[in-house]
């Protein structure tokens, strides 16, 4: 399953749980809707500012119910949504690095500065022969096309000099 997918699927059971709550403390305890979700919340969320209202023996059983699978699932939620961020970020860094790389490794290439209709053509072109190629572009649409077609690229402006430079305009 997909990190996104997890997301989602997570912040469904944790709605789910926050209605089962509620609803459980409205019938239980006979209490009004929003001191319900307000005891759910104190209680998911471990704050620990007490009871809203006294609880019955039943109520207080609901509740050791309620931490123990409303707790361990908020905590995997926020826990799966930390992976995420981090995997995500991880990802992109290390991808970003090996494209570095193999743009460092890279001689009598081929500089394509710009992918809009005609430098996308000569990519097409290129990519079915063996030449060896790298493509400049600012566009941030450009970019995540190019990086969804596997060529390798640099953000920036091609006529600036820096640029040039990474993509190796001054090896042979």
């Amino acid at each position: 399953m997909s990190g996104t997918k997890k997301a989602i699927v997570g912040i469904l059971i944790a709605i789910a749980i926050l209605f089962v709550g509620t609803i459980g403390y409205m019938l239980l305890e006979g209490w009004n809707c929003f001191d319900a979700l307000y005891m759910t919340v104190i209680t998911l969320t471990t704050v620990g500012y007490g009871e809203t209202h006294e609880l019955s023996q039943t109520g207080k059983a609901f509740t050791v119910i309620l931490i123990l699978v409303g707790a361990g699932v908020l905590f995997y939620i926020i826990g799966m949504i930390a992976e995420f961020v981090v995997e995500g970020k991880i990802r992109e860094v290390l991808g970003r690095h090996k494209l570095e790389k193999q743009i460092k490794k890279l001689k009598d290439h081929y500089i394509i500065c710009g992918y809009g209709r005609v430098g996308q053509t000569v990519c097409d072109i290129f990519s079915s022969t063996s030449l060896k190629m790298v493509v400049i572009d600012k566009d941030s649409d450009r970019i995540e096309q190019l990086r969804k077609n596997g060529l390798l690229y640099v953000e920036g402006e091609a006529t600036n000099e820096d640029s040039l430079i990474e993509v190796g305009i001054g090896r042979p």
